[in-house]
This record gives structure tokens, C-alpha cells and sequence, in this order.
């Protein structure tokens, strides 16, 4: 029998689920992931203790209306039942992105960069996924998003946006050794640098485009751990409870980012991914291509700075992260006299 805290206990009970599996605990948050069982059928089902955190619980709540609005579909795991602190969706054999790419390179040969037909199928599916979401179905419900931000126009609140997820991507440890120690601050000061010069230069260049941005629903968390993929490649979003009005570039960036840090050793690979993720922004908002291309090309320099995204990343492509970031300082240099004040 799982160790569980009586009210979560009872919150399966009052389903009739019995717990099988602990898949994700975090006590802080308050939160349980678990595979449990009613008559033989198995379910995924998200516990949140309303105990803990008044902030998660919030997030919880949003993500179980986001599901209960949303019902079924081939983009997500299928709604089955809820109750204020507990969503119960099917159960999917599926894994993580990350860990799908890191089976598949395992399966493959470290190193191998002949695309398989199943990688292929992957990469078909992940684009129509991204299609769905963000540009045909737009299937993000404005209800559970929040107010509009309206304290700035929206190409401040764009770079603004942009920014702050692309400094996301920057080293965040081991702390645990003295090169991780360096490593930390280092990539803390190369974020400040950086960062400081990126929003320069993405004003300038959104001055000179006819790309407009606009807040839209967005997932807002968009990564490898979020995406999941099952042994047919069919591909679902999971972890909707960071849904707010945002902008569709800083998740598909990202996203994109996260994806190039595990196939850095297999381009081909990642070229294939790219080529799709360019062909859905050109199709779908061909404006937008510029400056979603500029986007995505700084949110990977940025994330090769960052082992904890990578798959066996060595220490000289670490400081080849660096030296890219560096690079691109450099050759952003003139922006920091931006043309923003033009705006």
C-alpha cells in the first residue's frame, strides 16, 4: 500500500480508486501523481492537497477546468472524472518527450543520425499537434486564462514575454561541485548580459517587421517533460494549469529549444523538427517567420549553456554554449541603441 496522507486517501475513495502506482509526488506543493485502479481499469489521476498552497491549489483548479471545458480530444489525455482537488484522465502508455528522445538515441546508437520511419511519424504528429493548438483549433479556452495584461502595448508586453522565457533557459546547476558552483554564476551573469542586449535587438527587429504581435491563449510552459509521446509516436500536451494570455512564439521557441538540447549530437534529426515547426509557422502566420526564427535561434544559443536540458552533455559543449552566447552579444552589440523609442 502507497504511503499517502489520510486526505488524498480519501480523496480516492470517494471514487473508488485504489492507488497502484506513485508516479510524481511533491510535498511542498502539495501535489501527487498516481496510478490507480476501479474493477481492473487504470487511471491517471492528479491530486492536489488544498492544504499546502493557496497558489497551486489555483493552478490545480485551472488546469481541471481546462479539461472539464475541453472534454475529449486527440491532443490531450481524455477527461474522466474531477472533483475539486482531484482530476481523473485515462491512463496513456506514454512517456515523457525527453525520455522518448533519450530511448530513442539508446535504441539507435549513440551518435546514429539515420532518421527512422518511426522518428519520422513522431515529427508528423508533434507538428500537427502544434498546428492544433496554437493556429486551426486554437483549442485553449479563453476562460481559464485570466485577464489581458493592458498596462503596456503589446509589442513591450511581447519582448517583455520573450525574455523572460528565453532567460529561463540559462544554466540552473549542479550546484553540488565546484564547476557547477562556476557554472551557476557564470551563467547567471551571462543571463543578465544577454538578456539585456536580446530585448535591444528584438525591438529592432520588430520595428522593421510587419509581424504584429498578438496575446492569445497560450500553454505558457511549453517543454520537453510536457509533451508526450506513446510507442506509435501519437503525440499529447499535458500540464495545462500555467494557461494565461501570452504569445504563441515564446512557447514554440521554447519548445523547440528544449528539443535541440537532446538531439544536439543528431542534427539531422533536429533539422527535420525545425524544417516541420518552419513550415507550420509559414503555412499558419507567415509574418510572424522573422522574428519567430530570430526567437528560436536565441533560445537555443541560450539552452546550450544549460546542461540540466541536455542528453550527456560534455564539458566542452557547455563552454561551447558559452562561447555561441558570446558571439551573439557581440553581434547584437549595435541594438543597444535601440529604435524602440520609435514604437
Amino acid at each position: 500500500m502507497l504511503s499517502l496522507p489520510e486526505n488524498i486517501k480519501s480523496d480516492l475513495n470517494q471514487f473508488g480508486l485504489s492507488p497502484q502506482e506513485l508516479i510524481f509526488e511533491n510535498k511542498r506543493k502539495g501535489r501527487y501523481n498516481i496510478i490507480a485502479s476501479d474493477n481492473g481499469e487504470q487511471y491517471f489521476v492528479k491530486i492536489n492537497d488544498p492544504d499546502i498552497s493557496e497558489d497551486h491549489t489555483q493552478k490545480f483548479r485551472k488546469e481541471l477546468e481546462f479539461y472539464k471545458t475541453t472534454k475529449q480530444s486527440p491532443l490531450y489525455p481524455n477527461y474522466i472524472d474531477s472533483d475539486s482537488n482531484i482530476l481523473i484522465l485515462e491512463n496513456l502508455q506514454v512517456e515523457s518527450l525527453r525520455h522518448w528522445i533519450k530511448n530513442y538515441i539508446k535504441y539507435n546508437g549513440e551518435g546514429n543520425d539515420a532518421v527512422s520511419h518511426a522518428f519520422r511519424e513522431f515529427i508528423t504528429n508533434l507538428k500537427e499537434s502544434i498546428e492544433q493548438v496554437y493556429f486551426t483549433s486554437k483549442s485553449i479556452p479563453d476562460s481559464i486564462c485570466g485577464e489581458k495584461p493592458r498596462d503596456k502595448n503589446n509589442i513591450e508586453l511581447f519582448v517583455s514575454h520573450i525574455a523572460s522565457n528565453c532567460s529561463r533557459l540559462f544554466t540552473s546547476g549542479p550546484m553540488n561541485t565546484s564547476r557547477g558552483r562556476i557554472e551557476q554564476k557564470l551563467g547567471f551573469l551571462m543571463r543578465i548580459i544577454y538578456i539585456k542586449f536580446f530585448k535591444n535587438k528584438l525591438f529592432d527587429i520588430l520595428i522593421d517587421n510587419p509581424y504584429e504581435p498578438r496575446l492569445e491563449p497560450i500553454h505558457s510552459d511549453l517543454h520537453q517533460d510536457n509533451v508526450l509521446v506513446d510507442d506509435t509516436g501519437e503525440v499529447y500536451i499535458v500540464d495545462w494549469e500555467n494557461c494565461r494570455y501570452g504569445f504563441w512564439i515564446s512557447d514554440i521557441a521554447f519548445l523547440s529549444a528544449t528539443i535541440f538540447a537532446l538531439l544536439r549530437n543528431h542534427p539531422t534529426h533536429f533539422e527535420l523538427i525545425d524544417d516541420a515547426i518552419s513550415e507550420v509557422i509559414i503555412q499558419n502566420d507567415q509574418k510572424a517567420f522573422e522574428v519567430f526564427d530570430w526567437v528560436r535561434s536565441s533560445m537555443k544559443n541560450a539552452i546550450s549553456t544549460n546542461r540540466r536540458f541536455h542528453h550527456n552533455p560534455s564539458y566542452y559543449q557547455i563552454i561551447y554554449g558559452y562561447s555561441k552566447v558570446g558571439i551573439q552579444v557581440i553581434n547584437m552589440f549595435p541594438s543597444i541603441i535601440s529604435k524602440r523609442n520609435n514604437i
